[in-house]
């Protein structure tokens, strides 16, 4: 957004406005009717572009990869007119995507695997800073960001249409909102949506929720805040449900069966994991064994700390349920931050596969090194110093190679 004012084309202030003035005086003097006319026309056309608010199209590109394949996205591209109160306003440009596919007046939220592109809770939202140089302005045919459609999770697999909103809003109150425009594009969901996840995960809810509890044992000992997030983690998945008593009692039922066992150490906390995973992969479900890795990643990130014991088993749990190590690393990222590591070697800090040739390691180095350095000025403060240590420790490796 850095060439964002040179997109403007200036309409009224600095050259029209002023001319305008001193017509407006000589005017006054001998056609006050005149100006009453002029002054009219003049809000007509701000009320009109107001109303008309901005055109917002969605044009089919690529994105090259480093293995000569693309990867496709949506560029969006907007033009009209921005109206503010003042000039160099700060404004927060935001894009939000809304499944509308089932029910257009209960649209349904879009994920997003991409970290810098989502909340916390992992639904898709840009939100970036500007500043709108002048009071009145035109944009034409403006790029002002991209949807990555191959890392987006609509509702449900298959054709899907999807509304995407756009606005241009003061960045102390959201609900004052200078310009907007909205456009509809055809999505095909490959991969099974978060819906169908939660219904498949349901015939696996036991499994994960032991699995879950498993992990919070091994370092020795179960933290509350541990179990706290997983009592949350299927609270909001039975939220609103029917059958949401019922199915919240028998994972109780299941994490008192588990905690009975461990406390009675008639089974330990990785041979438990090895028995969960081995039922969780024979099912066949990945999506399912992506969210039973993820809830136990938060659980392990629940108490600030990643034990030693408590990384073996993870990395145990990602190779059992033959997790691809993209999505591992998306899933550490998103939840673990360097501070919690009191005693790990660099590599494995940074999240470096164990084992690679020299020049396998500085690719990998690169690629994390511009992934971090693109999150080194996000406007969440946690994301921005995390994004900074990992590029402190990523130079230090670098360093060492170089030597080596």
């Amino acid at each position: 957004m850095e060439d964002f004012a040179g997109c403007f084309l200036l309409v009224l202030v600095f050259i029209i406005v002023p001319a305008l003035l001193r017509a407006l005086i000589r005017g006054f003097q001998t056609d006050p009717d005149g100006i009453n006319a002029r002054n009219s026309a003049i809000l007509r056309h701000v009320q009109d572009a107001q109303r008309k608010g901005l055109t917002v199209k969605c044009v089919d590109d690529q994105i090259p990869t480093k293995d000569g394949s693309s990867l496709p996205i949506k560029k969006i591209v907007v033009s009209g007119s921005l109206i503010t109160p003042m000039e160099n306003q700060p404004a927060i440009v935001r894009v939000v995507l809304l499944d509308i596919t089932d029910a257009p007046e209960d649209p349904a939220p879009i994920f997003c695997l991409l970290p810098d592109l989502c909340d916390e809770d992992g639904v898709f939202q840009v939100a970036q800073p500007t500043t709108i140089p002048y009071q009145f302005s035109e944009v034409s045919e403006m790029v002002i960001g991209a949807v990555p459609l191959f890392a987006l999770v609509s509702a449900r697999k298959g054709p899907r249409k999807i509304r995407l909103l756009v606005f241009f809003a003061d960045p102390d109150d959201a609900m004052r909102v200078f310009a907007q425009g909205m456009a509809t594009f055809a999505y095909k969901q490959e991969i099974p949506g978060y819906i169908e996840i939660g219904e498949r995960t349901k015939a696996h809810e036991r499994q994960i929720a032991c699995l879950a509890l498993a992990i919070s044992a091994a370092d020795g000992h179960i933290d509350e805040r541990e179990h706290t997030i997983i009592r949350r983690f299927f609270s909001e998945r039975f939220a609103d449900l029917d059958d949401a008593a019922e199915r919240r009692k028998k994972v109780t039922e299941a994490l008192q069966e588990t905690l009975t066992v461990l406390q009675a150490r008639r089974l330990d906390a990785k041979t438990l994991i090895g028995k969960l995973c081995h039922e969780l992969q024979s099912g066949g479900e990945t999506n399912v064994a992506q969210a039973a890795y993820e809830l136990c990643v938060q659980v392990v990130a629940a108490d600030e700390a990643v034990d030693p014991r408590e990384q073996e088993a993870l990395d145990f749990i990602a190779k059992s349920l033959a997790l691809p190590p993209r999505f591992v690393r998306e899933i550490h990222d998103r939840n673990l931050r360097l501070s919690m590591y009191d005693d790990a070697e660099d590599e494995a800090l940074v999240g470096m596969p164990a084992g690679l040739p020299l020049d396998k390691k500085i690719q990998f180095l690169n690629e994390e090194f511009r992934k971090w350095r693109s999150r080194a000025t996000n406007k969440d403060p946690q994301i921005a110093a995390e994004a900074t240590l990992r590029l402190e420790r990523i130079a230090k490796l670098r360093r060492q190679l170089s030597d080596a």
